[in-house]
Order: C-alpha cells, then sequence, then structure tokens
C-alpha cells in the first residue's frame, strides 16, 4: 500500500495538535472555476466574514490552493492559476487554522525529497526501476521513458535483443560527434561498441540504428520524487517509512521539541536499515 496525500495529511496535524474537527470550515454555496485563472466566483456564498486570505481552497478530488485574497462575498483570488476542469455549480470547502492545508503539503513534499535524497546517498538503486525504449530506424534521439516515473536519474542502458545483454557504453555530446566522425552508422555490420549521452529530456543513441526493433534497451534509472498536489496522490517513499514522512513534515511546521525528538529516532532507524 502506497503512502498518499489525504492520509499524510491527516497524520501530520494529529502530530502537531491541528485534530481536524478542531479546523473550521466553508463550503456553503457553489463556485465556477476556470482553467488557467486565479479568480474564484462564488454563487450564494458569504467570504468576506467566512473565509481569510491563508486559507486553502479545495474541490473534491482536485488540488488544493493557498487563497492570496478575499475580494468580497463572491470573489477570492488563489495565489496560483486554478489548473483543473473549468465550471460552474461546483461544490468545495474552503479550511482555515493555524496552519492551511497548501502549507502542510509544502512540508510533506519537502520532507519526501530530503528523505529520498538521504537514502540515495547510502544507496543510489534504491528506487531504481526498469523500463524500455525501441530502436527507431534512421533515428538517433529518443524520450525518455516514464511509464514508471519522471526520470531522474540513468543508471545504465543494455541492450536485449542480441544473443546477449550488451550495456551501452556513456559518452559526452563531444565524444558524440567525434564517435561520428569516426564510426559507420551501421550497428549490424561493424563491431564497435553503441553508445548513449544524455539530450536534455531525452537520450541519443549511437552509431544511429539502421533498424527498427521494439523494446529492445532496457533503461536502469531512479524516477523523481515528484510533488504531491492531489488527495490520491502517491509518494514514492515506501510505505513502511509513513512515519518518518509525517515527523519530518511535521517537524518542519511547528519544530516543537517533543516532534524533534520522535523525529530524530525515527529517521536515525530509518537510515539504520538503508546501511
Amino acid at each position: 500500500m502506497s503512502i498518499n496525500l489525504a492520509s499524510s495529511m491527516l497524520r501530520v496535524r494529529l502530530i502537531i495538535g491541528e485534530e481536524p474537527h478542531n479546523l473550521p470550515t466553508y463550503s456553503t454555496g457553489t463556485v465556477t472555476v476556470t482553467l488557467g485563472s486565479p479568480i474564484i466566483t462564488g454563487s450564494g456564498t458569504a467570504w468576506l466574514t467566512n473565509i481569510k486570505e491563508g486559507d486553502t481552497f479545495h474541490i473534491a478530488a482536485g488540488q488544493y490552493y493557498h487563497i492570496l485574497s478575499v475580494d468580497s462575498d463572491t470573489q477570492l483570488i488563489l495565489a496560483i492559476n486554478y489548473g483543473e476542469t473549468s465550471g460552474g455549480g461546483k461544490s468545495y470547502t474552503v479550511k482555515g487554522g493555524k496552519t492551511p492545508n497548501a502549507v502542510i503539503i509544502d512540508h510533506i513534499n519537502g520532507a519526501q525529497h530530503e528523505m529520498v535524497n538521504a537514502i540515495e546517498e547510502f544507496d543510489q538503486n534504491y528506487f531504481a526501476t526498469t523500463d524500455t525504449i525501441s530502436y527507431v530506424a534512421g533515428t538517433e534521439v529518443y524520450a525518455l521513458p516514464t511509464t514508471n516515473g519522471v526520470v531522474r536519474k540513468i543508471l545504465r542502458i543494455i541492450r536485449t535483443d542480441l544473443a546477449y545483454e550488451k550495456p551501452l557504453d556513456k559518452i559526452n555530446m563531444q565524444e558524440r560527434t567525434q564517435y561520428l566522425l569516426n564510426n559507420t552508422y551501421n550497428i549490424d555490420t561493424r563491431n564497435i561498441p553503441e553508445c548513449w549521452y544524455s539530450h536534455g529530456n531525452s537520450i541519443g543513441i549511437v552509431p544511429i540504428p539502421i533498424d527498427t526493433v521494439t523494446n529492445n534497451l532496457k533503461v536502469y534509472y531512479t524516477p523523481e520524487a515528484t510533488n504531491m498536489t492531489l488527495d490520491t496522490s502517491t509518494s514514492i517513499v515506501p510505505d513502511s517509512y509513513f512515519d518518518v514522512l509525517c515527523y519530518t513534515a511535521a517537524m518542519r511546521a511547528s519544530m516543537k521539541p517533543e516532534v524533534i525528538g520522535i523525529q530524530a529516532r525515527l529517521w536515525q532507524q530509518m537510515m539504520s536499515t538503508i546501511r
């Protein structure tokens, strides 16, 4: 079972003493939202006396948004543009409290990145996964795979359609230019090494393939720890480290001595299992 944002937010609030039933919410009326606009228009709403700057705006199953300003009973401005489907008559929730949801989410995502960086310092393969790329005749540059997450770091690339698994060497762009000057493009008729190089959000393969071969390159990589924004968003961090994630986020949110002490103990336990 994966760690999701909704359960993490609930746990963090419990740790810092902000039980959900004590947090004021407001959901009277409906709203009209527009993709790409920060302006939220209310109908049947009384926002001036019930919500405030810093509260969190949320539509069910959607992203959480920090409220930048409350302009009237029927208009509020989000801190960022609304990023989901436009429409009217939508139910919504605005939640207040000592710490807005948007801030809690920032702390959870910050804790996730901190944990991933610390774990990979000791084991760069800890989060490693694999995906495949297919050779396309006459094509040198290929998009990075994304099936198992956005690529953070490529560990190795292996060709799998031969009689044996053949690792590709990594080169830089300068070496790539020299390589193409010195070698034929035909990978099937000369006994020369195949290589790969980084090319922005893509990779290049030399010599340039002359045949199309399906899923013949296996890419080993560590995926990016993407920010969680929806209730159902999941973390790259294993569920066994749920407490570490939540206490690290809570420490960022409150800096209470008792929270710091528990977080330090949980962090030490996590790192001892990795080492």
